[in-house]
Formats: C-alpha cells, structure tokens, sequence
C-alpha cells in the first residue's frame, strides 16, 4: 500500500518544482514563430512578448542565438510582476532551405529557457524579372 503512494508522491514532487519554476521564468505570448515562406537574402524580424506572471521581479542577464544568422536583442531590464518586456530577433535568411534556430534566455536567478524561429527561405531569381528567351532569338 505504501509503494504506489510513495510512487504518486515522487511524480506529484516533479511536478510542483516544475510549475514553481515556470513562476521565476517570463512566459512568451508564443515559444515558436513561424516565419513561413520568406525570400533569401533578406533579413526579416519578429518580435517576441513575454510576461512575468510570477510574484518577483525577474531580469534578463544574457540572451543568446544558437548561430551567427539570428540576432536577439534585450534590454536587460527588470521586469515586474504583471509587466512585459519584448525581444526582437532578426534572422538572416542568407541560405535556402528549411530552418530551425533557438534563442536562449539566461535569468539571473540561474535559471534558462529557450524561445524559437522557424522557416522555409526560398531562393530568389538571379535577375529580377525572366528573361524571354523568344525575344532574344530574334534579336539575333
């Protein structure tokens, strides 16, 4: 009888450290954009909302991209209970394909959490409008 509720008490502990934990983090308005479709060779930015539901004032020490291609910005400074603060992250869409990128947060409460982009970059013509290859065999 007292294995199962021994058992109960360890999940129920794990899950009260985890909600407790998500009240010292900012809590974003969504944890991933997707940016869709977008062309190569054009920065494009998005900027995340996130709010401090928690009881303490918590600040930002460090925010950091997974690469060079993505850049967050921060201000670094606190926010209160009730307030928000905003993180735009521009991505560079220099090569073609599909992308995934993470951006991390780092608290001063030595706690981390990790927002992301997401994204197909198409690749754009070499010239801006196509050529006619008609037009060119008369020319000739």
């Amino acid at each position: 009888m007292q294995r199962p509720f021994l058992v109960l008490l360890l999940l129920s502990a794990g899950f009260f450290a985890r909600a407790q934990d998500s009240a010292h983090e900012l809590q974003p308005r969504e944890g991933t954009h997707d940016f869709g479709e977008i062309p190569q060779g054009k920065p494009i930015t998005y900027t995340f909302v996130l709010y401090n539901r928690g009881l303490d004032t918590l600040r930002l020490a460090h925010v950091e991209a997974s690469c060079g291609c993505t850049t967050p910005h921060w201000s670094g400074a606190p926010v209160a209970p009730g307030d928000s603060t905003t993180i735009p992250v521009t991505y560079n869409a220099a090569g073609e394909g599909g992308f995934t990128k993470y951006i991390s947060l780092f608290y001063t409460n030595n706690l981390h959490q990790q927002i992301y982009i997401k994204g197909e970059v198409w690749k754009t013509p070499d010239t801006s409008v196509p050529l006619n290859v008609g037009i060119q065999l008369v020319k000739q």
